[in-house]
Protein backbone atom coordinates (compact mmCIF):
# COMPACT_ATOMS: atom_id res chain seq x y z
CA UNK A 1 0.00 0.00 0.00
CA UNK A 2 2.94 2.40 0.85
CA UNK A 3 4.31 1.47 -2.56
CA UNK A 4 1.36 2.21 -4.30
CA UNK A 5 1.00 5.83 -2.68
CA UNK A 6 4.47 6.59 -3.54
CA UNK A 7 3.72 5.93 -7.39
CA UNK A 8 0.76 7.29 -7.06
CA UNK A 9 2.62 10.77 -5.93
CA UNK A 10 5.24 10.77 -8.15
CA UNK A 11 3.16 10.18 -11.16
CA UNK A 12 0.94 13.42 -10.07
CA UNK A 13 4.05 15.53 -9.31
CA UNK A 14 5.33 14.36 -12.90
CA UNK A 15 1.54 15.77 -14.22
CA UNK A 16 1.36 19.07 -12.81
CA UNK A 17 5.44 19.68 -13.63
CA UNK A 18 4.14 19.44 -17.63
CA UNK A 19 1.30 21.64 -17.01
CA UNK A 20 1.02 24.52 -19.42
CA UNK A 21 -1.10 26.82 -20.94
CA UNK A 22 -2.10 26.95 -24.30
CA UNK A 23 -3.51 29.23 -26.85
CA UNK A 24 -1.58 32.02 -29.54
CA UNK A 25 1.24 33.93 -27.89
CA UNK A 26 3.05 35.83 -30.81
CA UNK A 27 1.64 38.44 -33.29
CA UNK A 28 -1.88 39.27 -32.23
CA UNK A 29 -3.85 41.86 -33.31
CA UNK A 30 -4.84 44.25 -30.40
CA UNK A 31 -8.66 44.15 -29.59
CA UNK A 32 -9.68 40.81 -30.96
CA UNK A 33 -10.97 38.15 -28.49
CA UNK A 34 -8.38 35.42 -28.04
CA UNK A 35 -8.76 31.72 -26.03
CA UNK A 36 -6.42 29.99 -23.83
CA UNK A 37 -6.76 26.77 -22.20
CA UNK A 38 -5.29 24.87 -19.05
CA UNK A 39 -3.77 21.23 -18.99
CA UNK A 40 -5.94 20.61 -16.13
CA UNK A 41 -9.19 20.20 -17.26
CA UNK A 42 -11.39 18.38 -14.30
CA UNK A 43 -13.68 20.44 -12.94
CA UNK A 44 -14.29 18.03 -10.14
CA UNK A 45 -10.82 18.20 -8.89
CA UNK A 46 -9.03 21.73 -9.55
CA UNK A 47 -10.14 25.52 -9.97
CA UNK A 48 -8.58 28.17 -11.78
CA UNK A 49 -7.70 31.60 -11.76
CA UNK A 50 -6.68 33.78 -14.67
CA UNK A 51 -4.93 36.77 -14.12
CA UNK A 52 -4.18 38.76 -17.64
CA UNK A 53 -1.60 42.08 -18.02
CA UNK A 54 -2.22 43.98 -20.57
CA UNK A 55 -5.66 43.33 -21.51
CA UNK A 56 -8.85 42.00 -20.12
CA UNK A 57 -11.25 38.98 -19.63
CA UNK A 58 -14.20 38.49 -22.01
CA UNK A 59 -17.55 38.17 -19.92
CA UNK A 60 -16.01 38.24 -16.76
CA UNK A 61 -15.37 34.16 -16.90
CA UNK A 62 -12.09 33.66 -15.11
CA UNK A 63 -12.46 30.81 -13.22
CA UNK A 64 -12.50 28.11 -15.75
CA UNK A 65 -9.97 26.08 -17.74
CA UNK A 66 -10.35 28.04 -20.41
CA UNK A 67 -10.53 31.85 -21.28
CA UNK A 68 -11.13 34.45 -23.68
CA UNK A 69 -8.82 37.31 -23.45
CA UNK A 70 -9.07 40.88 -25.44
CA UNK A 71 -5.48 42.84 -25.17
CA UNK A 72 -5.20 46.28 -25.28
CA UNK A 73 -3.69 48.54 -28.12
CA UNK A 74 -0.62 49.25 -26.48
CA UNK A 75 3.23 48.60 -26.31
CA UNK A 76 3.20 47.72 -22.41
CA UNK A 77 3.72 43.99 -21.14
CA UNK A 78 0.99 41.33 -22.44
CA UNK A 79 0.80 38.05 -20.02
CA UNK A 80 -1.73 35.61 -18.82
CA UNK A 81 -1.19 33.55 -15.42
CA UNK A 82 -2.75 30.77 -14.47
CA UNK A 83 -3.40 29.25 -10.98
CA UNK A 84 -4.49 26.53 -10.38
CA UNK A 85 -5.85 24.74 -6.88
CA UNK A 86 -7.00 21.17 -5.54
CA UNK A 87 -8.50 22.07 -2.75
CA UNK A 88 -6.98 25.11 -0.95
CA UNK A 89 -3.81 23.59 -2.30
CA UNK A 90 -1.45 25.50 -5.34
CA UNK A 91 -0.68 23.41 -7.36
CA UNK A 92 0.17 24.92 -10.62
CA UNK A 93 1.22 29.09 -11.09
CA UNK A 94 2.06 29.28 -15.06
CA UNK A 95 2.68 32.83 -16.91
CA UNK A 96 1.92 33.23 -20.60
CA UNK A 97 4.00 36.06 -22.64
CA UNK A 98 1.84 37.65 -25.21
CA UNK A 99 3.32 40.03 -28.03
CA UNK A 100 0.72 42.37 -29.69
CA UNK A 101 1.06 43.99 -33.01
CA UNK A 102 1.09 47.40 -31.47
CA UNK A 103 2.50 50.62 -32.95
CA UNK A 104 0.39 53.21 -30.95
CA UNK A 105 3.21 54.59 -29.48
CA UNK A 106 5.53 54.30 -32.73
CA UNK A 107 7.09 57.26 -34.70
CA UNK A 108 8.41 56.66 -38.58
CA UNK A 109 12.07 57.68 -38.39
CA UNK A 110 13.58 60.70 -40.14
CA UNK A 111 13.01 61.72 -43.83
CA UNK A 112 14.48 61.68 -47.20
CA UNK A 113 13.98 64.36 -49.78
CA UNK A 114 14.76 67.95 -50.88
CA UNK A 115 12.44 70.41 -48.04
CA UNK A 116 14.14 73.33 -49.37
CA UNK A 117 11.25 74.04 -51.93
CA UNK A 118 11.73 78.25 -53.54
CA UNK A 119 8.92 79.90 -54.90
CA UNK A 120 7.44 78.69 -58.24
CA UNK A 121 9.56 75.48 -57.91
CA UNK A 122 6.85 73.02 -59.14
CA UNK A 123 9.87 69.98 -59.60
CA UNK A 124 8.79 66.86 -58.63
CA UNK A 125 10.05 65.77 -55.14
CA UNK A 126 10.15 62.33 -53.44
CA UNK A 127 10.32 61.21 -49.89
CA UNK A 128 10.57 58.17 -47.83
CA UNK A 129 11.33 57.26 -44.74
CA UNK A 130 12.55 53.71 -42.79
CA UNK A 131 10.50 50.91 -43.04
CA UNK A 132 8.50 50.89 -39.40
CA UNK A 133 8.60 47.79 -37.39
CA UNK A 134 5.73 46.26 -34.93
CA UNK A 135 7.72 46.35 -31.51
CA UNK A 136 8.37 43.03 -30.21
CA UNK A 137 5.61 41.31 -31.33
CA UNK A 138 7.77 37.90 -32.94
CA UNK A 139 10.10 36.26 -30.85
CA UNK A 140 12.25 35.61 -33.41
CA UNK A 141 12.19 37.74 -37.12
CA UNK A 142 11.18 40.94 -37.20
CA UNK A 143 7.79 42.47 -38.81
CA UNK A 144 7.53 45.56 -40.46
CA UNK A 145 4.35 47.47 -41.54
CA UNK A 146 3.25 47.59 -44.65
CA UNK A 147 0.68 50.89 -45.20
CA UNK A 148 1.63 54.45 -44.75
CA UNK A 149 -0.97 57.35 -44.80
CA UNK A 150 0.55 60.74 -46.23
CA UNK A 151 -0.47 64.21 -45.67
CA UNK A 152 1.14 67.19 -47.98
CA UNK A 153 0.17 70.95 -48.73
CA UNK A 154 -3.17 71.68 -49.52
CA UNK A 155 -2.94 72.68 -53.88
CA UNK A 156 0.12 69.91 -54.37
CA UNK A 157 -0.40 67.18 -56.35
CA UNK A 158 -0.34 63.05 -56.01
CA UNK A 159 -1.12 60.59 -58.96
CA UNK A 160 -3.19 63.55 -60.61
CA UNK A 161 -5.27 64.62 -57.41
CA UNK A 162 -4.97 68.26 -56.02
CA UNK A 163 -4.51 67.51 -51.98
CA UNK A 164 -6.99 69.54 -49.96
CA UNK A 165 -4.43 69.48 -47.10
CA UNK A 166 -6.63 67.62 -44.79
CA UNK A 167 -7.62 64.05 -46.65
CA UNK A 168 -4.78 61.30 -46.17
CA UNK A 169 -2.97 59.60 -49.17
CA UNK A 170 -2.40 55.73 -48.21
CA UNK A 171 0.72 53.78 -49.85
CA UNK A 172 2.05 50.45 -49.70
CA UNK A 173 5.63 51.19 -48.48
CA UNK A 174 7.93 53.59 -47.05
CA UNK A 175 8.01 56.23 -50.10
CA UNK A 176 5.87 59.38 -52.11
CA UNK A 177 6.46 61.02 -55.05
CA UNK A 178 4.88 64.70 -55.18
CA UNK A 179 4.20 67.99 -57.53
CA UNK A 180 4.33 71.37 -55.66
CA UNK A 181 2.61 74.12 -56.40
CA UNK A 182 4.08 77.40 -57.35
CA UNK A 183 4.00 79.24 -53.97
CA UNK A 184 1.93 76.68 -50.72
CA UNK A 185 4.74 76.25 -47.92
CA UNK A 186 3.23 74.09 -45.20
CA UNK A 187 4.63 70.45 -44.10
CA UNK A 188 4.77 66.87 -44.74
CA UNK A 189 3.28 64.02 -42.47
CA UNK A 190 3.38 60.10 -42.62
CA UNK A 191 2.46 57.49 -39.97
CA UNK A 192 2.14 53.70 -40.41
CA UNK A 193 -1.08 52.02 -40.53
CA UNK A 194 -1.22 48.67 -38.67
CA UNK A 195 -2.81 45.39 -40.55
CA UNK A 196 -4.96 44.98 -37.28
CA UNK A 197 -8.86 46.15 -37.73
CA UNK A 198 -9.68 48.29 -34.38
CA UNK A 199 -6.25 49.11 -33.95
CA UNK A 200 -4.76 52.60 -33.54
CA UNK A 201 -2.30 53.98 -36.18
CA UNK A 202 1.46 55.30 -35.38
CA UNK A 203 2.26 58.63 -34.54
CA UNK A 204 3.21 61.20 -37.36
CA UNK A 205 6.84 62.65 -37.99
CA UNK A 206 6.32 65.51 -39.78
CA UNK A 207 8.96 67.98 -41.61
CA UNK A 208 8.33 71.66 -42.91
CA UNK A 209 8.57 72.91 -46.09
CA UNK A 210 11.70 75.40 -46.35
CA UNK A 211 12.44 78.25 -49.01
CA UNK A 212 8.82 79.43 -49.14
CA UNK A 213 8.11 80.73 -45.64
CA UNK A 214 6.95 84.21 -46.36
CA UNK A 215 7.21 86.82 -43.76
CA UNK A 216 3.41 87.91 -42.05
CA UNK A 217 2.14 91.38 -42.91
CA UNK A 218 3.54 93.97 -40.63
CA UNK A 219 2.64 97.90 -40.16
CA UNK A 220 5.34 100.91 -39.72
CA UNK A 221 2.79 101.51 -37.08
CA UNK A 222 0.72 99.41 -34.09
CA UNK A 223 -2.07 98.26 -35.82
CA UNK A 224 -3.74 100.02 -32.94
CA UNK A 225 -2.70 103.31 -33.99
CA UNK A 226 -2.70 106.60 -31.73
CA UNK A 227 -1.89 109.93 -33.02
CA UNK A 228 -2.91 112.11 -35.56
CA UNK A 229 -3.34 111.20 -39.16
CA UNK A 230 0.13 109.66 -40.91
CA UNK A 231 0.71 107.88 -44.14
CA UNK A 232 0.92 104.37 -42.75
CA UNK A 233 3.94 101.29 -44.58
CA UNK A 234 2.55 97.73 -44.90
CA UNK A 235 5.24 94.83 -45.72
CA UNK A 236 4.75 91.59 -46.37
CA UNK A 237 7.96 89.10 -47.53
CA UNK A 238 8.84 89.28 -51.04
CA UNK A 239 8.05 86.35 -53.74
CA UNK A 240 10.05 86.00 -56.54
CA UNK A 241 7.76 86.72 -59.77
CA UNK A 242 5.05 87.68 -57.59
CA UNK A 243 1.75 89.53 -58.29
CA UNK A 244 0.05 91.28 -54.99
CA UNK A 245 -3.42 92.16 -54.88
CA UNK A 246 -3.90 94.25 -51.78
CA UNK A 247 -7.50 95.59 -50.28
CA UNK A 248 -8.21 98.68 -47.98
CA UNK A 249 -10.83 100.56 -46.20
CA UNK A 250 -12.74 102.52 -49.21
CA UNK A 251 -11.94 105.63 -47.86
CA UNK A 252 -8.72 105.20 -47.26
CA UNK A 253 -6.02 106.61 -50.12
CA UNK A 254 -3.17 104.24 -51.42
CA UNK A 255 0.07 106.41 -51.77
CA UNK A 256 2.16 104.27 -53.35
CA UNK A 257 3.03 100.30 -54.28
CA UNK A 258 -0.41 98.36 -54.88
CA UNK A 259 1.78 96.21 -57.11
CA UNK A 260 4.68 95.48 -54.80
CA UNK A 261 5.03 93.75 -51.81
CA UNK A 262 5.26 97.06 -49.70
CA UNK A 263 2.41 99.81 -50.17
CA UNK A 264 2.07 103.25 -48.67
CA UNK A 265 -1.94 104.27 -47.35
CA UNK A 266 -3.28 107.51 -45.71
CA UNK A 267 -6.13 106.89 -43.61
CA UNK A 268 -8.92 109.01 -43.82
CA UNK A 269 -8.50 109.86 -39.96
CA UNK A 270 -11.31 108.88 -38.42
CA UNK A 271 -12.09 105.14 -39.29
CA UNK A 272 -9.84 102.11 -38.79
CA UNK A 273 -10.17 99.20 -41.20
CA UNK A 274 -8.96 95.85 -42.24
CA UNK A 275 -5.58 95.87 -44.88
CA UNK A 276 -5.28 92.58 -46.32
CA UNK A 277 -2.79 91.05 -49.39
CA UNK A 278 -3.00 87.99 -51.58
CA UNK A 279 0.04 86.76 -52.99
CA UNK A 280 -0.03 85.04 -56.34
CA UNK A 281 -3.21 84.45 -55.79
CA UNK A 282 -2.55 81.67 -53.10
CA UNK A 283 -4.89 81.38 -50.65
CA UNK A 284 -2.03 80.20 -48.45
CA UNK A 285 -0.37 83.08 -48.60
CA UNK A 286 -3.29 85.56 -47.64
CA UNK A 287 -2.52 88.19 -45.17
CA UNK A 288 -4.83 90.46 -42.96
CA UNK A 289 -4.80 92.61 -40.52
CA UNK A 290 -7.28 94.86 -38.77
CA UNK A 291 -6.13 98.35 -37.95
CA UNK A 292 -7.54 100.24 -35.26
CA UNK A 293 -7.44 104.11 -34.84
CA UNK A 294 -8.17 105.84 -31.65
CA UNK A 295 -7.65 109.67 -32.18
CA UNK A 296 -7.34 110.23 -35.50
CA UNK A 297 -9.32 113.58 -35.82
CA UNK A 298 -7.13 115.83 -37.70
CA UNK A 299 -10.05 118.76 -37.63
CA UNK A 300 -9.69 118.63 -33.68
CA UNK A 301 -7.64 122.34 -31.96
CA UNK A 302 -4.68 122.05 -29.61
CA UNK A 303 -5.26 121.24 -26.36
CA UNK A 304 -3.96 124.27 -24.15
CA UNK A 305 -4.14 125.25 -20.28
CA UNK A 306 -5.57 129.17 -19.26
CA UNK A 307 -5.01 130.13 -15.73
CA UNK A 308 -2.92 133.15 -14.39
CA UNK A 309 1.15 133.29 -15.30
CA UNK A 310 1.48 134.05 -11.43
CA UNK A 311 0.54 132.15 -8.75
CA UNK A 312 0.10 133.41 -5.09
CA UNK A 313 -1.07 132.52 -1.81
CA UNK A 314 -4.67 132.90 -2.65
CA UNK A 315 -4.48 130.54 -5.33
CA UNK A 316 -5.85 130.49 -8.69
CA UNK A 317 -7.41 127.93 -11.13
CA UNK A 318 -5.69 126.16 -14.19
CA UNK A 319 -8.01 124.52 -17.07
CA UNK A 320 -7.37 122.10 -19.73
CA UNK A 321 -8.83 123.38 -22.81
CA UNK A 322 -9.84 121.75 -26.41
CA UNK A 323 -9.26 118.03 -24.55
CA UNK A 324 -9.36 115.32 -27.70
CA UNK A 325 -12.79 113.66 -27.56
CA UNK A 326 -11.42 110.52 -27.67
CA UNK A 327 -9.33 110.99 -24.00
CA UNK A 328 -10.97 108.58 -21.42
CA UNK A 329 -9.40 110.36 -18.82
CA UNK A 330 -6.94 113.78 -17.90
CA UNK A 331 -4.52 113.84 -14.94
CA UNK A 332 -2.86 116.38 -14.07
CA UNK A 333 0.50 117.59 -11.78
CA UNK A 334 3.11 120.47 -11.08
CA UNK A 335 6.19 120.43 -10.11
CA UNK A 336 8.45 121.09 -8.16
CA UNK A 337 6.15 120.30 -5.44
CA UNK A 338 7.72 122.42 -2.55
CA UNK A 339 6.49 125.86 -4.54
CA UNK A 340 2.80 124.99 -4.90
CA UNK A 341 0.01 123.20 -2.73
CA UNK A 342 -2.12 120.81 -4.51
CA UNK A 343 -5.74 122.54 -3.24
CA UNK A 344 -8.77 120.86 -5.00
CA UNK A 345 -9.70 119.86 -8.62
CA UNK A 346 -9.35 116.74 -10.72
CA UNK A 347 -9.57 115.78 -14.53
CA UNK A 348 -9.51 119.21 -17.01
CA UNK A 349 -9.07 121.65 -13.87
CA UNK A 350 -7.14 122.32 -10.88
CA UNK A 351 -7.17 124.65 -8.34
CA UNK A 352 -3.43 125.68 -7.46
CA UNK A 353 -1.86 128.24 -4.42
CA UNK A 354 1.77 129.10 -3.44
CA UNK A 355 2.13 127.51 -0.26
CA UNK A 356 3.60 130.43 1.90
CA UNK A 357 3.37 134.26 1.00
CA UNK A 358 7.05 134.86 0.82
CA UNK A 359 8.14 131.63 -1.48
CA UNK A 360 8.98 132.40 -5.01
CA UNK A 361 9.91 130.47 -8.05
CA UNK A 362 9.09 128.79 -11.12
CA UNK A 363 6.76 126.18 -11.51
CA UNK A 364 5.38 123.61 -14.63
CA UNK A 365 1.72 122.42 -14.27
CA UNK A 366 1.26 119.35 -16.99
CA UNK A 367 -2.18 118.29 -18.02
CA UNK A 368 -1.76 114.51 -19.53
CA UNK A 369 -4.32 112.95 -21.63
CA UNK A 370 -5.11 109.00 -21.66
CA UNK A 371 -7.05 107.01 -24.32
CA UNK A 372 -7.48 103.09 -24.75
CA UNK A 373 -3.64 103.34 -25.86
CA UNK A 374 -2.22 105.20 -22.65
CA UNK A 375 -1.06 108.30 -22.66
CA UNK A 376 -1.76 110.44 -26.31
CA UNK A 377 -0.79 114.34 -25.31
CA UNK A 378 0.96 116.13 -22.55
CA UNK A 379 -0.02 119.86 -22.30
CA UNK A 380 2.86 122.06 -20.26
CA UNK A 381 2.24 125.70 -18.64
CA UNK A 382 4.76 127.76 -16.93
CA UNK A 383 4.07 129.90 -14.04
CA UNK A 384 5.77 131.82 -11.48
CA UNK A 385 5.35 131.42 -7.90
CA UNK A 386 5.40 134.12 -5.41
CA UNK A 387 7.11 137.57 -5.68
CA UNK A 388 9.68 138.28 -7.87
CA UNK A 389 13.55 136.68 -7.14
CA UNK A 390 15.96 139.57 -6.52
CA UNK A 391 16.67 141.71 -9.75
CA UNK A 392 20.42 141.61 -11.47
CA UNK A 393 21.69 144.73 -13.43
CA UNK A 394 23.09 144.59 -16.47
CA UNK A 395 24.39 148.28 -18.38
CA UNK A 396 26.30 150.18 -20.41
CA UNK A 397 27.78 153.55 -20.15
CA UNK A 398 27.49 154.57 -23.43
CA UNK A 399 29.16 157.99 -23.45
CA UNK A 400 30.98 159.16 -20.74
CA UNK A 401 31.35 163.12 -18.73
CA UNK A 402 28.50 165.35 -18.48
CA UNK A 403 25.14 164.20 -20.20
CA UNK A 404 26.19 160.16 -20.01
CA UNK A 405 23.43 157.92 -21.32
CA UNK A 406 23.27 155.11 -19.48
CA UNK A 407 20.85 151.55 -20.65
CA UNK A 408 20.54 148.91 -18.12
CA UNK A 409 18.14 145.82 -17.92
CA UNK A 410 17.15 144.06 -15.02
CA UNK A 411 16.89 140.11 -14.69
CA UNK A 412 13.71 139.63 -12.36
CA UNK A 413 12.05 136.24 -12.79
CA UNK A 414 8.74 136.15 -12.33
CA UNK A 415 8.06 140.32 -12.55
CA UNK A 416 5.56 141.25 -14.74
CA UNK A 417 6.29 145.39 -14.09
CA UNK A 418 9.53 147.33 -12.58
CA UNK A 419 10.18 150.02 -10.32
CA UNK A 420 13.07 152.04 -11.16
CA UNK A 421 14.97 154.90 -9.42
CA UNK A 422 18.19 156.89 -10.03
CA UNK A 423 20.42 159.40 -7.91
CA UNK A 424 22.34 161.62 -9.98
CA UNK A 425 20.33 161.63 -12.77
CA UNK A 426 16.51 160.91 -14.57
CA UNK A 427 15.02 158.55 -16.40
CA UNK A 428 14.31 159.20 -19.63
CA UNK A 429 12.73 156.08 -21.31
CA UNK A 430 11.17 152.92 -20.11
CA UNK A 431 10.27 153.23 -16.79
CA UNK A 432 8.12 150.31 -15.75
CA UNK A 433 9.41 147.67 -18.37
CA UNK A 434 12.90 146.00 -17.63
CA UNK A 435 14.98 148.08 -19.90
CA UNK A 436 15.08 151.55 -18.35
CA UNK A 437 17.56 154.63 -20.06
CA UNK A 438 19.24 157.01 -17.62
CA UNK A 439 20.86 160.57 -18.40
CA UNK A 440 22.54 161.83 -16.02
CA UNK A 441 22.46 166.00 -15.27
CA UNK A 442 25.01 169.13 -16.09
CA UNK A 443 26.91 168.29 -13.11
CA UNK A 444 29.75 165.20 -13.39
CA UNK A 445 29.32 162.76 -10.24
CA UNK A 446 31.34 160.58 -9.04
CA UNK A 447 29.18 157.29 -8.60
CA UNK A 448 25.58 157.37 -10.10
CA UNK A 449 23.58 154.82 -8.20
CA UNK A 450 20.80 152.89 -10.15
CA UNK A 451 18.33 150.71 -8.26
CA UNK A 452 15.06 148.47 -9.47
CA UNK A 453 12.57 146.07 -7.87
CA UNK A 454 10.76 143.53 -9.34
CA UNK A 455 6.82 143.48 -8.93
CA UNK A 456 4.22 141.38 -9.77
CA UNK A 457 0.34 140.09 -8.62
CA UNK A 458 1.82 138.61 -5.42
CA UNK A 459 4.19 141.94 -4.43
CA UNK A 460 7.20 143.28 -4.49
CA UNK A 461 10.73 142.05 -4.56
CA UNK A 462 14.34 143.06 -2.88
CA UNK A 463 15.57 146.33 -4.34
CA UNK A 464 18.65 145.98 -6.36
CA UNK A 465 21.39 148.17 -6.32
CA UNK A 466 24.14 149.05 -9.38
CA UNK A 467 26.65 152.10 -8.56
CA UNK A 468 28.49 152.96 -11.65
CA UNK A 469 30.93 155.16 -11.47
CA UNK A 470 31.46 158.13 -13.77
CA UNK A 471 34.61 159.24 -16.23
CA UNK A 472 34.44 163.19 -15.35
CA UNK A 473 37.87 163.57 -17.22
CA UNK A 474 36.50 164.64 -20.75
CA UNK A 475 34.70 166.81 -21.80
CA UNK A 476 30.88 167.32 -21.98
CA UNK A 477 28.72 165.08 -24.46
CA UNK A 478 25.70 165.71 -26.09
CA UNK A 479 22.29 164.30 -25.39
CA UNK A 480 22.51 161.63 -28.37
CA UNK A 481 19.80 159.73 -29.45
CA UNK A 482 19.96 156.04 -28.10
CA UNK A 483 18.46 152.72 -29.22
CA UNK A 484 15.39 151.28 -27.56
CA UNK A 485 16.40 147.59 -27.74
CA UNK A 486 20.48 147.48 -27.61
CA UNK A 487 23.14 145.18 -26.85
CA UNK A 488 23.48 145.35 -23.32
CA UNK A 489 27.49 144.61 -21.96
CA UNK A 490 28.40 143.54 -18.67
CA UNK A 491 32.22 142.41 -17.42
CA UNK A 492 32.40 139.34 -16.30
CA UNK A 493 32.72 138.39 -12.60
CA UNK A 494 31.11 141.88 -12.03
CA UNK A 495 27.47 140.92 -10.43
CA UNK A 496 27.19 142.17 -7.18
CA UNK A 497 25.91 140.82 -3.97
CA UNK A 498 23.66 142.79 -2.23
CA UNK A 499 23.84 147.01 -2.19
CA UNK A 500 27.19 146.52 -0.41
CA UNK A 501 29.39 145.53 -3.13
CA UNK A 502 30.51 147.95 -5.95
CA UNK A 503 31.28 147.78 -9.37
CA UNK A 504 34.69 147.69 -10.92
CA UNK A 505 35.45 149.76 -13.51
CA UNK A 506 32.33 149.37 -16.48
CA UNK A 507 34.45 151.90 -19.15
CA UNK A 508 34.58 150.92 -22.46
CA UNK A 509 36.42 152.12 -25.12
CA UNK A 510 35.45 152.73 -28.70
CA UNK A 511 37.41 149.74 -30.20
CA UNK A 512 35.49 147.33 -27.66
CA UNK A 513 32.27 149.02 -28.59
CA UNK A 514 32.83 148.56 -32.25
CA UNK A 515 33.52 144.87 -31.35
CA UNK A 516 30.44 143.95 -29.53
CA UNK A 517 28.15 145.26 -32.07
CA UNK A 518 29.86 143.73 -34.95
CA UNK A 519 28.33 140.30 -33.10
CA UNK A 520 24.44 140.58 -35.13
CA UNK A 521 21.60 138.58 -33.59
CA UNK A 522 18.50 138.55 -35.45
CA UNK A 523 15.49 138.55 -36.42
CA UNK A 524 13.87 140.46 -33.79
CA UNK A 525 10.84 139.54 -33.56
CA UNK A 526 11.30 136.03 -34.03
CA UNK A 527 8.87 133.66 -35.11
CA UNK A 528 11.41 130.09 -35.51
CA UNK A 529 14.85 130.78 -36.03
CA UNK A 530 17.31 133.43 -34.30
CA UNK A 531 20.69 133.84 -36.10
CA UNK A 532 23.62 134.40 -34.16
CA UNK A 533 26.60 135.81 -36.58
CA UNK A 534 29.86 136.33 -34.97
CA UNK A 535 32.97 137.71 -36.92
CA UNK A 536 35.69 135.02 -37.45
CA UNK A 537 38.35 137.27 -35.16
CA UNK A 538 35.70 136.89 -32.07
CA UNK A 539 35.91 133.44 -32.46
CA UNK A 540 39.43 132.17 -32.62
CA UNK A 541 40.40 135.00 -29.68
CA UNK A 542 37.25 133.82 -27.18
CA UNK A 543 35.13 131.16 -25.88
CA UNK A 544 31.33 131.56 -26.65
CA UNK A 545 28.83 130.01 -25.24
CA UNK A 546 25.09 130.79 -25.20
CA UNK A 547 22.24 130.88 -22.08
CA UNK A 548 18.53 131.48 -23.19
CA UNK A 549 15.46 132.25 -20.01
CA UNK A 550 12.62 132.98 -20.38
CA UNK A 551 10.47 135.64 -18.90
CA UNK A 552 10.06 133.93 -15.51
CA UNK A 553 14.39 133.70 -15.46
CA UNK A 554 14.26 130.23 -16.17
CA UNK A 555 17.03 128.64 -17.96
CA UNK A 556 16.42 127.11 -21.24
CA UNK A 557 18.76 126.48 -23.01
CA UNK A 558 23.18 126.58 -22.49
CA UNK A 559 25.30 125.74 -25.14
CA UNK A 560 29.12 126.22 -26.49
CA UNK A 561 29.17 128.24 -30.19
CA UNK A 562 32.35 127.09 -32.19
CA UNK A 563 31.17 128.36 -35.74
CA UNK A 564 30.63 132.06 -36.96
CA UNK A 565 26.74 131.36 -37.79
CA UNK A 566 24.86 129.26 -35.04
CA UNK A 567 21.49 129.32 -35.69
CA UNK A 568 18.75 128.53 -32.39
CA UNK A 569 15.40 126.53 -33.00
CA UNK A 570 12.33 128.45 -30.87
CA UNK A 571 9.60 127.44 -33.06
CA UNK A 572 8.26 124.65 -30.04
CA UNK A 573 8.78 127.71 -27.48
CA UNK A 574 5.84 129.73 -26.83
CA UNK A 575 5.76 133.93 -27.80
CA UNK A 576 6.57 136.46 -25.43
CA UNK A 577 10.38 137.80 -24.14
CA UNK A 578 13.19 135.99 -24.09
CA UNK A 579 16.78 136.75 -22.51
CA UNK A 580 19.76 135.85 -24.83
CA UNK A 581 22.68 135.97 -22.96
CA UNK A 582 26.42 135.06 -24.75
CA UNK A 583 29.53 134.72 -22.64
CA UNK A 584 33.11 135.15 -23.65
CA UNK A 585 36.44 135.13 -21.47
CA UNK A 586 35.90 138.89 -21.07
CA UNK A 587 32.42 140.05 -21.18
CA UNK A 588 28.62 139.00 -20.87
CA UNK A 589 26.48 139.97 -23.72
CA UNK A 590 23.21 140.18 -23.06
CA UNK A 591 20.04 140.83 -25.65
CA UNK A 592 15.96 140.92 -25.39
CA UNK A 593 14.31 139.02 -27.98
CA UNK A 594 10.34 138.86 -28.93
CA UNK A 595 8.88 135.65 -30.09
CA UNK A 596 5.64 136.25 -32.30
Amino acid sequence: MKKLYLILSFVLISFIANASITGQAEGLCPNDATLYNSSYTDSDVYTWKWIPEGGTIRDDYDSFSSVWILWNDSNTTHKVTLTVKQGTKVIEETTLEVRVKSIKTETPGNFSGDFNIPFGDNTPRTYSIPSLKYPNCFSTLPVYVSYYEWLIPAGWIHNNDVSDGKKRIKTRGTSITVIPDDCTDGSIKVRGVTECSGSSNSRDRKKEITGRNITPLVSSTDFIVCGKPKEITLNIGSVPNATYQWTKPASWTWTSGTNSNVVKVMPDGFSGGTISVIVDGCTSLKESKIITLKDWDPNEPTPKITGAKVLCTGGGTYSLQNAYSNATSVTWSVSPSNLVEKSTGSGASAFLKAIFFKIRGAAEIKFTLHNQCGKIYEVKYNVWVGPPSGSEILCRQRLVGLHSIIEADALSPGATYYNWSVDGGSIQYAQNTSHVVVATGSTCLTNLCLRVSGENACGSGIYAYKYIPMDCSGPPSPLNSFNPDPLIVSKVGLSEEGNSKQLADTQMNLESTKVITSIAIFPNPVEDVVNIQIPGNLIVDNNFSIEIYNSTGKLLLRKELVSNTNSIDLSNSPSGTYIVKLITDQEIITKKIIKK
